[in-house]
């Protein structure tokens, strides 16, 4: 659902811009996982035209696979 969100959004609009602030990373309680949370702005022209911004937080949750990150949830 996320994917087709972000691909009808794509398609709609052609100025965006989504900037990530204070980013916090920290081990899960067992350790074996990695958590990330960070504050996001949207910037982007609706469908009108008109400039929204949208701010929210989100979230990540790694883990390791070998030298990769496997995403395993992301919260928004």
């Amino acid at each position: 659902g996320i994917r087709q969100t972000y691909a009808a959004w794509f398609s709609q609009t052609a100025a965006r811009r989504i900037r990530f602030e204070q980013l916090r990373v920290q081990p899960t309680a067992n350790g074996e996982r990695c958590a990330a949370t960070a504050f996001f702005q949207v910037v982007y022209l609706d469908v009108r035209g008109d400039l929204t911004n949208q701010n929210g937080v989100i979230e990540f949750l790694f883990e390791p696979r070998g030298t990769e990150l496997l995403l395993l949830r992301v919260r928004y």
